[in-house]
């Protein structure tokens, strides 16, 4: 209701001088000043949709993929973050070619820890299934733990796609226990990265406290609000009723139509409304005559 309020204000202010103009207590239109009060109002929205994310998180807690080739330890450090050997572990390449869960709980964060198949192109019908998998896993997660096997030649495996920092991507050299192949050395992303072995306690516990680091950076957004959202319908009305709003308060500035102005600014009104619930054209005669002296 507090970002909701500045759009019907504005958009009453807009709608008076249309349809009210000649009454004598209708004043000329402050455009600047409405679209400064427009555009603070869009930037908050746009901030708070940010949070969706965040709060997500905070009330469903975070899900952690594994992605990288066949025999890359995906499944090994699977088994010692949830601790116990829920992943089938094999020198076979392609042992893992479906999607497993397992939540765990680390310093109160809930997490969800995701075993996928190993990404290679020339997988057999079934593997290639669970590489389908794999790949939405990685798509959809916060966080992938991107793993190669830091004893072996590169295998040609690009990263998982990252869209708008949505996965946050924690790349590791596996297999620290066995001797390292040179390959590593001048990578652009592995050269830098961290060396583990799932068969070392403290390289386990060194992967989970960076997991919550990173989840502390996606929560970062949520911080300057005393509320989060958490679904991504409000985030997708937030994100529309900013759109609507940017567009009204550069229209205002502009000097164009107020006809075009009112329409991007009730739009921007009722898509808030779709998240409080109460999509009332009647607000804005409300404030119109509680504003102005009209038909007295």
């Amino acid at each position: 209701e507090t970002l909701r309020a500045p759009l019907v204000t504005a958009q009453a202010e807009a709608e008076a001088r249309l349809d009210f103009a000649t009454e004598e207590d209708v004043d000329d239109l402050d455009r600047s000043g409405l679209a400064d009060a427009v555009k603070v109002s869009a930037d908050r929205m746009a901030e708070l949709a940010k949070t969706a994310r965040a709060g997500r998180i905070r009330a469903h807690g975070v899900r952690v993929a594994m992605y990288g080739a066949p025999n890359a330890g995906k499944s090994t450090l699977f088994n010692a973050l949830v601790g116990s050997d829920r992943a089938l572990v094999d020198a076979e390449p392609g042992t893992t070619r479906d999607l497993l869960e397992a939540p765990g709980l680390v310093e109160g964060l809930q997490i969800t820890w995701l075993d996928t198949a190993g990404v290679r192109e020339d997988a057999t019908a079934v593997e290639s299934r669970g590489i389908e998998r794999a790949l939405s896993a990685a798509q959809t997660a916060d966080v992938v733990l991107w793993l190669v096997d830091g004893s072996a030649p590169d295998g040609g495996l690009a990263g998982p796609e990252v869209d708008a920092g949505r996965p946050l991507v924690l790349p590791y050299r596996t297999k620290a226990d066995l001797d390292a192949h040179e390959h590593w050395r001048d990578h652009p992303v592995f050269a830098a990265a961290a060396t583990i072995s799932a068969l070392r306690e403290v390289d386990v516990e060194r992967v989970k406290a960076e997991v919550v680091s990173a989840v502390a950076r996606i929560d970062e957004p949520a911080s300057s609000w005393q509320v989060v959202i958490s679904r991504d319908r409000h985030a997708a009305a937030l994100l529309r009723a900013a759109e609507h709003a940017q567009r009204a308060a550069a229209a205002l500035r502009g000097g164009e139509l107020l006809e075009l102005c009112a329409a991007d600014l009730r739009d921007a009104a009722e898509a808030i409304a779709e998240i409080t619930g109460e999509i009332a054209p009647d607000d804005v005669l409300e404030e119109i005559f509680t504003q102005f002296c009209i038909g007295k």
